[in-house]
């Protein structure tokens, strides 16, 4: 089921320090997912993905797969 998403950077990396990903760009997690520990993390608005906000520059995504809250 997609669904879109939000997430804050610094502008220059992902939270694992990896570069961000060039727009449309499709990432895959293929660890094991453990909420807010390990995979890829978005908030439901950008008003809860200001609490995890490492900088100001803020992403809409589409998530698809593995969610869980």
């Amino acid at each position: 089921m997609n669904q879109y998403g939000w997430h804050f950077t610094d502008g220059n990396k992902l939270r694992n320090g990896a570069p961000l990903p060039a727009i449309g760009e499709v990432l895959e997690y293929s660890g094991e997912v453990k909420m807010c520990k390990s995979g890829l993390h978005f908030s439901r608005t950008p008003w809860q993905a200001l609490r995890y906000a490492p900088g100001y520059t803020v992403h809409l995504v589409l998530v698809d797969g593995i969610v869980q809250e």
